[in-house]
């Protein structure tokens, strides 16, 4: 959706708005698209992938660093 809000103009419009704070995700759906469960999987899924290659570059920074 190519919809974009301001938070308070989102929920004006009931817009779906999700929040992890502890893992950093912030998510504001429209209303057209709040339901959309398999969309939250999806994005799930590319997070946790995005993490693991995050955590595998970090590794091989510091091995690289330790000289290993």
């Amino acid at each position: 959706c190519v919809k974009t809000y301001h938070y308070h103009c989102g929920v004006q419009d009931k817009a779906k708005y999700i929040e992890n704070m502890s893992r950093g995700i912030y998510k504001l759906y429209c209303k057209n698209h709040s339901g959309n469960d398999e969309r939250d999987e999806e994005d799930e899924e590319r997070e946790s992938k995005s993490r693991g290659r995050v955590a595998i570059d970090q590794q091989l920074t510091q091995q690289q660093l330790n000289g290993n």
